[in-house]
This record gives C-alpha cells, sequence and structure tokens, in this order.
C-alpha cells in the first residue's frame, strides 16, 4: 500500500505530465515556421491578383482594379498589379487616371514601348489628339515595323483633318505591309477625307 504522500506526488506528477502535454500541443498548433507568414502572404496577393484578372475577364473592371489595388502591397507583384489598375481605367473610360498611372510607370521604364503606346492611346482617347500625334510619330520612327502603330497614327491624323500627312503615312503602311487587312477601309476614308 502507498502512503499518502506517494499517492499526491504520483497524481501531481501525471498532473504535470498532461499540462506539458497540452501546453506542447497548444505551442505546436499557433507555432508558425520561419517564412511561413510571407508565403501566406504571398499565397494571399496571388489569390487577389487571381480574383481581380476574373473580374476583368467578366469586364467588371471596378471590381478588377478594387482587387489589384489589394495586391499594390506585394513587392513582386506591385508592377504588374499597378500596369492592370491602369489598363482597367482605360478599358472603363477613365482616361485620366489611366493616362497617370502609364506616366508613373514610365518613368520608372522610360523604355518600355508598351507603356509608350498605352501613354499615346490613352492621350488619344483623352481627346488630346494634337499630343497624341507627336507621340505617335515618335512611336512610328522608333518602331517602323509595328503596323499597329503606324495605324494608330494615321487615325489621329485623320481626326485632327490632317488628310494629306496621314495620306504619306499610308502610303508606307501599304508600301511595308502590303498585306494589311485594313488597308482598303484606310484609304476609302482618306479619299473621303482629302475631298473635304
Amino acid at each position: 500500500m502507498k502512503c499518502f504522500f506517494c499517492r499526491a506526488f504520483h497524481c501531481l506528477a501525471s498532473a504535470a505530465s498532461v499540462f506539458l502535454l497540452c501546453t506542447l500541443i497548444a505551442s505546436c498548433v499557433s507555432f508558425s515556421a520561419p517564412g511561413e507568414q510571407s508565403v501566406r502572404k504571398r499565397n494571399l496577393m496571388a489569390e487577389y491578383f487571381s480574383i481581380a484578372s476574373s473580374y476583368e475577364d467578366q469586364k467588371n473592371y471596378t471590381k478588377a482594379i478594387e482587387f489589384y489595388k489589394k495586391v499594390l502591397k506585394d513587392k513582386e507583384l506591385h508592377e504588374s498589379a499597378y500596369y492592370k489598375v491602369g489598363y482597367c481605367h482605360a478599358k472603363a473610360g477613365n482616361w485620366a487616371e489611366a493616362l497617370k498611372i502609364y506616366n508613373q510607370l514610365l518613368k520608372k521604364d522610360n523604355d518600355n514601348k508598351n507603356l509608350k503606346i498605352s501613354v499615346a492611346y490613352v492621350t488619344a482617347m483623352s481627346g488630346n489628339l494634337k499630343e497624341a500625334s507627336v507621340l505617335y510619330e515618335k512611336l512610328v520612327k522608333d518602331n517602323p515595323t509595328d503596323a499597329s502603330i503606324l495605324k494608330n497614327y494615321i487615325a489621329v491624323l485623320m481626326a485632327l483633318n490632317r488628310y494629306k500627312e496621314a495620306e504619306e503615312q499610308f502610303n508606307l503602311l501599304k508600301e511595308n505591309f502590303p498585306d494589311d487587312e485594313s488597308i482598303q477601309s484606310i484609304q476609302v476614308k482618306i479619299a473621303d477625307g482629302l475631298q473635304l
């Protein structure tokens, strides 16, 4: 027969063991491995980016912008998300916001052809056709093998009623891109404009 003190000690030791086991389990559950928090954050940002892309595909630009803006907190995805915010503003017709974003991005990456094209396009769509014509003229000189830039330049010149210059650029289009599908329709528009 065990003495009272032995039984009390045994009970106390058992209780302490249970307490330590519970504490150990609880600490393992709440313990996060080094770097785990940043992985969770990165995964969350990737999920926000994916959600934003889905809204963009659905042409719900307001919601897409909302989720792309959440991604701006992530250093790795910041530039892509910021570009997408500008793109969604442009698709929604918010030209001033899109132009502001594209110009800020262009300051950081002033050799980016796509940003330059975006700035020229948004400038034209916002109604500043004179500035757009200057931007497109430079783009055409810097990118003589890009038919889409040349066609946009021709469209801006026609919008400015500068049909003689548009005709000169159109002749370059015909010469350099003879198989372009839009040659016929552009030719008709220029001919109509020259008769005015």
